[in-house]
């Protein structure tokens, strides 16, 4: 009763420390370009457009999308405020799921003292305002009513139908489990009962279909991979395994890789897994993820669906088998316990790195561009955003800047992109705002169009996807018009 009490007090420990250093980092977090672009989605499409056809290109459905409207529509006048506090909604959804795993999981107490600081549980599941921080919350919700899912079907079932609308990346998982959910009912009930299950089957496969059908992607839709050589494909299993260890360029250590990763899932399935089907499962659920990140586009930091589903798989297994401890460490498993434990403090220290990062440090500069836009009121001159990070700018005005923007919203992935590079009058605007990082113009350009450039020096770290990749933006400007404004000296 004491060593309970005692624990007890321990998770709440656990608990309030993740909560109140994800109010620190997600506080002084400056968001990506891509959560400005969830954001600008939000602001200025309809709900019936986000439904309809943003969700099918984007490759996230609408479920992110319309929190961040509801979000947005508490003062929609003053949204360009409220932006600044987009950071809470990430907060909320995983200090909900962590709460669950720490306090509703039978993982040891050493384990729930680790998990919530890796990586992909803190940083890109907490403090990124990107459909990705549900993902563990919704995942923690299943697992919670995962061991009475035949006693309430229907509360179960949605809560699958609700995983399918959050990304792309879970579909497979929740057709899987749908389909180990059809087999537990066939073979727990007797025929004179299955009968109850019906409606509930009925109605989850229809909204299932309907989610896939408003949610598959278009023909000409850019988000999928197309293998055109082994040089692609090398590269996007390199991308794969970054996601638990950092990958190496040489091509020859890929097999290594490939053999520490087999090992991160050998060793759980080895402890959580005591018959056939329970193996079935453990491997159903985790393998098709990574046959989905080799045809879509994928970031390292796309892994947090391959973590929260095998955190969720052991999970679910450990409350199956009652197993609240790990085997006692001995010459035979020492080894892999050492390996495991590297590999999660690995996460930890990952983890530490970036959010040091986040807090001392400008992902991209937008907001020291914002505010040299806004002191000359550059605003009300017409402004071409180059480069898809030049979206980071957008929510910090209550309006669309950029003249060559439809909707203020950059829509990557349709067909609508190619016209951010192909306009005949591209360079013609008074003022460019350039993401440094993705784009460049030719001094001659520059020359005949009479562009200076300003905070043209100033290079800020972007470490999303590698700690060292630099990223800054430059505002070009129009002589006369930086003449007029008496703008500072030019950069260059």
């Amino acid at each position: 009763m004491i060593l309970e009490k005692r624990n007890s007090i321990y998770l709440w420990i656990i608990l309030i420390l993740y909560f109140v250093l994800l109010f620190i980092v997600g506080y002084h977090h400056e968001p990506w370009a891509d959560e400005a672009q969830s954001w600008l989605i939000a602001r200025d499409c309809s709900w019936k457009y986000i439904f309809s056809n943003i969700s099918r290109y984007e490759g996230h459905p609408f479920v992110f999308f319309y929190i961040l409207k509801c979000f947005i529509n508490l003062s929609p006048d003053n949204a360009e405020y409220l932006y600044r506090y987009i950071f809470l909604i990430p907060l909320f959804f995983s200090s909900v799921g962590m709460y669950l795993f720490i306090f509703k999981s039978k993982f040891p107490l050493w384990i729930k003292c680790i998990i919530p600081f890796t990586f992909f549980l803190f940083f890109q599941s907490g403090v990124c305002a990107r459909d990705y921080s549900l993902c563990f919350f919704i995942l923690s919700l299943i697992a919670l009513y995962y061991p009475v899912r035949l006693k309430h079907p229907v509360l179960y079932t949605l809560l699958l139908i609700f995983a399918a609308n959050i990304h792309l990346f879970l579909w497979c998982f929740v057709l899987i489990l749908f389909i180990f959910f059809l087999f537990d009912i066939i073979k727990a009930e007797p025929n004179n009962k299955i009968r109850a299950y019906i409606l509930p089957l009925v109605i989850s496969t229809i909204l299932l279909l309907i989610t896939i059908l408003y949610m598959y992607p278009p023909s000409d839709c850019t988000s999928f991979v197309f293998w055109e050589d082994e040089t692609k494909y090398i590269r996007q299993l390199k991308r794969i395994i970054n996601i638990f260890i950092p990958s190496n360029d040489n091509n020859y250590v890929l097999l290594f890789e490939i053999t520490i990763l087999a090992l991160i899932y050998y060793i759980p399935y080895n402890i959580y897994c005591k018959n056939l089907y329970q193996k079935l499962l453990f491997i159903s659920l985790n393998l098709p993820i990574y046959f989905i990140y080799l045809y879509f586009y994928i970031q390292p930091y796309h892994g947090v669906f391959a973590f929260s589903i095998l955190i969720f798989t052991c999970w679910i297994l450990a409350n199956e088998n009652n197993i609240s401890k790990l085997p006692r460490i001995n010459m035979k498993n020492a080894i892999f316990y050492l390996f495991y434990i590297i590999i999660l403090f690995y996460q930890v220290y990952y983890n530490i790195l970036i959010s040091k990062e986040d807090i001392y440090t400008n992902y991209c500069g937008s907001k020291e561009a914002v505010e040299f836009i806004k002191k000359y009121n550059l605003d009300r001159y017409e402004i071409n955003g180059i480069g898809f990070k030049s979206v980071a700018l957008q929510p910090y005005f209550n309006k669309n800047i950029y003249t060559n923007y439809y909707n203020s919203a950059y829509y990557s992935w349709t067909p609508l992109f190619e016209r951010y590079f192909n306009v005949e009058d591209y360079y013609k605007m008074p003022i460019l705002v350039v993401s440094v990082h993705e784009m460049s113009i030719p001094d001659k350009i520059l020359e005949t169009h009479n562009y200076y450039y300003f905070n043209g020096d100033i290079l800020y770290l972007n470490y999303k996807n590698n700690i060292k990749e630099i990223n800054g933006f430059r505002i070009y400007v129009n002589k006369d018009i930086a003449e007029h404004n008496h703008l500072p000296s030019i950069a260059k």
